[in-house]
């Protein structure tokens, strides 16, 4: 898997998800994964903005949901890393 460190954290859960068969297109996961439309994450990149609290908050919620399921506990341990980054922007708003 190539380097995701680097995009903004959305990108990276989005990223992570796709790499591991959890959601199947960027659409699927707006619509899911940020309760958004299939689009949002075109809109955020081309006006260069971050998700709304919303987004985040739908995001982490959603990972906590994953983190119900079984897992692999490296993917349980990588989906609580990415839900306490988006917790932390969160805490910023």
């Amino acid at each position: 898997m190539y380097e995701i460190e680097n995009l903004p954290i959305h990108e990276q859960v989005y990223e992570f998800l796709r790499s591991n068969r959890i959601v199947h297109n960027a659409a699927d996961f707006c619509r899911e994964y940020l309760g958004k439309s299939r689009s949002y994450m075109n809109t955020l990149k081309y006006t260069q903005h971050s998700p709304s609290p919303d987004a985040y908050r739908q995001l982490s919620e959603r990972i906590g949901m994953l983190l119900a399921e079984e897992y692999k506990s490296e993917t349980k341990d990588e989906l609580k890393y990415l839900q306490e980054q988006i917790d932390v922007i969160l805490e910023k708003t």
